[in-house]
């Protein structure tokens, strides 16, 4: 099922928006930009059917503008990640790091600007990383580790 790329991009992009979810507008163009609303709009509830038949029924959580993953049904690391970062948990964080965002997928032919985000996106992350192990490493040297 998740062999169709923009089925996959949309995944990423629900993930990488992270629990709070996403305008369904602000997905459209990073999916189908060459596509009218309406087809747009329409191509977004196929792929979103066929995320809860990938993933189960309650695995979206869905309001007339908004998407987004369900974080009590649906694991991912990124978030897992992001927040122990957050707290300043840099042991946490680490363990939760699972590699670069999104690593080896490439936006398919065409979505130029799914392909600015997934950059922007992985830049984030990895600044994040940065400045966990940046923290990590003072707090040793503080520790005298």
């Amino acid at each position: 099922c998740l062999n169709r790329p923009r089925l996959l991009a949309l995944l990423l992009l629900l993930a990488g928006y992270g629990p709070a979810g996403v305008a369904r507008e602000t997905l459209l163009p990073y999916l189908w930009p060459e596509s009218g609303a309406a087809q747009a709009d329409a191509s977004l509830r196929q792929a979103l059917a066929a995320l809860r038949r990938a993933f189960g029924p309650d695995a979206l959580r869905t309001t007339p503008g908004r998407v987004a993953l369900d974080p009590a049904r649906v694991d991912v690391d990124l978030w897992r990640f992001e927040a122990a970062a957050a707290r300043g948990d840099a042991d946490a964080a680490l363990a939760e790091h699972g590699g670069a965002f999104a690593q080896g997928f490439v936006a398919p032919h065409g979505l130029v600007e799914l392909a600015r985000w997934l950059d922007a996106r992985r830049a984030a992350v990895h600044e994040r990383l940065v400045a966990v192990l940046e923290a990590a490493l003072a707090a040793r040297e503080r520790a005298g580790d």
